[in-house]
């Protein structure tokens, strides 16, 4: 209640109960898949990062946030589906990129 959404995309905003710890922070590596928040169905990070115009060389750099082997976070584009808040989460979790 009263929680506003940060809009910055260094920001993921996460139902805390759907995560498991540790948190591993990794470079994205081919053949990865996540299920895009707003979109249907999976997608492979290296489409996701096609379809959203990231350029070559930045695609090296692309990090990705993972519990318990599924892709939680693309740093700084999109959460995964599974992870977003609805009306039945009861604890956020707001994690920050900073380099």
């Amino acid at each position: 209640s009263g929680f506003k959404i940060p809009v910055d995309r260094r920001y993921a905003v996460l139902d805390a109960d759907k995560i498991s710890y540790p948190l591993i922070l990794r470079n994205w590596r081919a053949g990865d898949k996540f299920h895009p928040l707003g979109l249907k169905g999976s997608k492979k990070i290296s489409d996701f990062l096609i379809n959203n115009k990231i350029a070559l060389p930045d695609k090296k750099h692309i990090m990705v946030l993972e519990t318990a082997g599924k892709i939680v976070w693309v740093v700084n584009h999109r959460i995964d589906n599974s992870f977003r808040i609805t009306t039945d989460t009861r604890k956020i979790l707001l994690v920050e990129y900073k380099e």
